[in-house]
């Protein structure tokens, strides 16, 4: 009986831990946060939470500095894929973005996950301050309202 709470427990602490790197509250719409985690993230949209704000993104191979085994095998496969997850957090403005991307390594025959890359995930975290930043001084007052 000891066992099974506790591996129960177990279970619940891990599935509830919050893994990745959160931003600090930013004040853009929900929109302008969704179209350039699309666009920094270097992989297609795989699914989305009902609400839009959990993304999942296909695997990718992680850029070279980033990369600790790249590049094929000679049928294709990679020899380490990476796996992107972002969450919009918050109700209103201003909203929190996490961003956590694991890893996974070939073996002889199947993928075993190796962790998580958090350098990687600081470096998505960046590009998506910088864009924000970018597209906001270009922005009308009203959250790009253009009447014209």
């Amino acid at each position: 009986m000891l066992k099974v709470v506790l591996t129960f427990m177990t279970g619940a602490l891990i599935s509830c831990s919050s893994t990745g790197i959160k931003s600090e509250p930013l004040p853009y719409s929900l929109d302008l946060l969704k179209r350039i985690i699309l666009d920094v993230v270097p992989s297609e949209l795989e699914s989305t939470s009902p609400n839009g704000r959990e993304m999942y993104f296909e695997a990718f191979q992680l850029p070279g500095r980033f990369a600790k085994r790249p590049g094929k095998t000679k049928n294709g496969k990679l020899l380490e894929r990476a796996w992107a997850k972002v969450v919009i957090l918050g109700v209103t403005r201003p909203y929190t973005v996490e961003i956590s991307v694991k890893t996974e390594e070939l073996g002889l025959t199947k993928y075993y996950p190796t962790g998580e890359n958090v350098e990687f995930a600081k470096s998505l975290h960046e590009k998506i301050k910088k864009r924000l930043v970018q597209r906001h001084e270009g922005a009308d007052l009203i959250d790009d309202f253009r009447p014209f």
